[in-house]
């Protein structure tokens, strides 16, 4: 998709633009819809499967926001990306659900996260931008592009995702994750009504 879509705005080839957008069963914006239902969670239930698929999503996106015609607008595409970010513990790194890594951090994904926070804006995101900046861990072209005012603020609070089956619930520095609900995606994973706790550091 990300060759076929490219190269239709290359040459304005709108059969190639709806072949590699639009296609329904293997089109980019189908695709997404299956890897990401319900509420937006990938269907495996992992954070880990859910950026590996951002990140090949991320050429195609950008290629349409340069065209002019961004994908990011989109309400299904730009809570995709929120998620991840929703879902960070205090420390930023991402939880360990199904069978996710144990401490991969934001930073591990600075490269795209620092494009994408200049393409939606998302309390979510809080101050993760100030966060690279004083790490010196802005490394990506886009990075030169944002503003000072699209990083600041303080990230999302308690959030539930119902039908992924993940829940979270902030106070502070203090963070508590619940992964419940019924095992899906193409394998079940034992870890429902598991518990991941964050607190005082």
């Amino acid at each position: 998709n990300a060759a076929h879509y490219a190269i239709g705005e290359l040459l304005q080839d709108y059969n190639l633009i709806t072949l590699a957008l639009d296609d329904p069963v293997r089109g980019f914006l189908e695709q997404s819809r299956d890897d990401f239902p319900g509420d937006g969670l990938h269907l495996e239930g992992s954070l880990f499967y859910h950026l590996f698929t951002l990140g090949s999503m991320i050429n195609t996106l950008e290629t349409s926001f340069h065209a002019g015609r961004s994908l990011y607008t989109r309400e299904e595409i730009s809570k995709i990306f929120i998620i991840p970010a929703e879902t960070l513990t205090p420390d930023l790194k991402f939880p360990s659900i199904n069978d996710g890594w144990y401490g991969r951090d934001i930073f591990v994904y600075r490269d795209m996260y620092q494009t994408v926070m200049d393409r939606i804006q998302s309390p979510a995101f809080g101050n993760i931008g100030n966060i690279f900046m004083e790490s010196n861990s802005y490394s990506s072209l886009g990075s030169l592009f944002i503003r000072s005012s699209e990083i600041s603020g303080q990230r999302t609070g308690s959030v539930l995702y119902p039908q992924s089956g993940v829940g979270i619930l902030r106070c502070a520095d203090h963070y508590v994750l619940c992964d419940f609900g019924v095992p899906g995606g193409g394998h079940g994973h034992y870890d429902k009504l598991s518990i991941i706790f964050y607190g005082s550091g």
